[in-house]
């Protein structure tokens, strides 16, 4: 998706953070949207005014065993069960809403059998939401599970925080290319990630023109920093993302289809390669920045 026009022309802010701990209203509608449609539609709640076998199952389920109220308050209509879900619904914490996500999806997982409401198609929508809107977490077999851990998360801060410059500007560029919910580029991310490394690896050798792939042997020849083999392995493996001067040329980022995910392996792995070099660094006594 391309960028609006008020975000080409920096009037309005593009979003970059990752959302983990909180839930903005563009996520809470896009979820609740795919429980109206996905799930309240498509079993007969938003026209009938009484509940078939299948809804009146799902509106039991949620009213005793999730919202655990009186049944004596339970609504008349599908249309209203609808409104009194979404009152609740945008009065809850962000994790209530993810509980509420799990636990539809675990009903409709029980109703596989009949074509009309597969449980896939919830799930589906709930992801493509979660990944558009940046969120931390997928939904996978009915539960909200870590998109990428707290620890990815911490890294990818650190090395923005700690890194000298212009690698942490690389870095910062990377999650807002990867971030960004209206348009993400994530082979430019990519690219940024591992420009990161090569700057600091550069100026560890202190030749600001060598190669990634260069400046690696360069340090392990002249054992500026000491790497275990099993590390070694993973920096060759690293270098295989760049192969000329016009930087990332690997295969994969010939590919049209770069995932989210790709991309943030990517900038993880460099923000945890980043954040061990510098401490090496550090004990070497080598000054970076330079």
């Amino acid at each position: 998706m391309e960028r609006r026009f008020s975000q080409r022309r920096g009037l309005k802010a593009v979003k970059v953070e990752i959302q983990t701990e909180a839930m903005d209203q563009d996520l809470r509608n896009g979820l609740w949207n795919a429980l109206h449609i996905h799930c309240f539609k498509r079993l007969g709640y938003i026209r009938s005014y009484e509940f078939d076998e299948y809804s009146d199952g799902l509106a039991t389920a949620l009213w005793e065993d999730f919202f655990k109220l009186a049944f004596d308050t339970f609504p008349v209509s599908g249309s209203q069960f609808v409104g009194e879900v979404k009152d609740r619904y945008d009065s809850f914490e962000w994790f209530e809403v993810y509980d509420l996500i799990e636990f539809v999806s675990s009903f409709l997982s029980e109703l596989e059998d009949d074509e009309d409401y597969s449980v896939s198609d919830f799930d589906e929508e709930c992801n493509r939401v979660l990944e558009r809107e940046i969120s931390g977490y997928r939904l996978i077999n009915s539960q909200i599970s870590p998109n990428t851990s707290t620890e990815g998360n911490s890294s990818i801060e650190d090395a923005i925080k700690d890194s000298p410059d212009p690698v942490s500007q690389h870095l910062a560029r990377a999650l807002e290319l990867f971030s960004d919910r209206e348009s993400p580029d994530y082979r430019n991310s990519i690219k940024e990630s591992i420009s990161a490394i090569e700057t600091l690896c550069r100026q560890i050798t202190g030749k600001p023109r060598v190669s990634l792939g260069e400046a690696l042997s360069e340090i392990e020849r002249n054992k500026i920093i000491e790497f275990h083999p099993a590390f070694r392995e993973a920096c060759n493996k690293l270098y295989g993302w760049t192969n000329d001067e016009d930087g990332v040329r690997h295969s994969l980022m010939d590919e049209s289809d770069l995932s989210q995910e790709d991309t943030l392996f990517v900038l993880v792995a460099c923000s945890s390669f980043a954040n061990y070099l510098i401490v090496k660094a550090d004990k070497a006594g080598i000054e970076l920045g330079q």
